[in-house]
């Protein structure tokens, strides 16, 4: 990823990450995560605007999450038969 931004990067750890209750819901829960530092944090932000990636008191809705990942994956389905 560096070098495609052209520009170091460092690991930071966060203490204040949600995390998950259970085993298997590890993939919805990096996705939803990911979905609100993008959306929420990272695109409405300026170009030389620091951002923080804390994740403090969030909570994370895996069933929700994976049901809406379901209806979006349903649409597209739909859509591709459309197409067809």
């Amino acid at each position: 990823m560096s070098e495609i931004l052209n520009r170091p990067l460092r690991f930071l750890n966060l203490e204040d990450c949600p995390q998950q209750e259970n085993g298997s819901d590890c993939g919805v829960f990096v996705c939803i995560l990911m979905r609100h530092l993008l959306v929420k944090r990272l695109l409405s932000a300026n170009a030389r605007e620091k951002v923080s990636m804390s994740m403090g008191n969030k909570m994370i809705d895996s069933h929700g999450g994976r049901k809406e990942m379901l209806k979006i994956i349903e649409s597209f389905r739909k859509e591709g038969e459309r197409r067809r």
